[in-house]
């Protein structure tokens, strides 16, 4: 029982941990790309993070760019590879599902 316990508290200060450095990257994001690309936490699991991106950024003058300079802003505070697993389009942005790596679901 000690053992799960232990793995509970370890699990939830690491969820604790990516979520700040997740909040701290999303809000340097938004200082350099606001208002024309914000992102914010939609979701967070242990091995992936789920971001919202709204804004009226134009699509074909460097979507892109917005999602390079995201990810490359959360993997330098989460210190952590991430991975684009999947992108959603949708009227007024996009939901993009990171990959965190080198974490495990167990």
């Amino acid at each position: 029982m000690e053992e799960k316990v232990q793995k509970t508290t370890n699990y939830d200060n690491m969820a604790d941990k990516v979520r700040k450095a997740a909040l701290m990257a999303l809000a340097e994001f938004n200082k350099w790309h606001s208002p024309e690309a914000n992102a914010e936490v939609a979701a967070l699991g242990p091995s992936r993070l789920v971001v919202e991106l709204t804004g009226p950024y134009c699509e074909t003058c460097g979507f892109y760019d917005y999602l390079d300079d995201l990810k490359l802003e959360l993997e330098g505070k989460l210190r952590r590879p991430l991975r684009i697993a999947s992108l959603d389009k949708h009227l007024h942005g996009c939901a993009i599902v990171y990959e965190i790596g080198g974490h495990s679901d167990g």
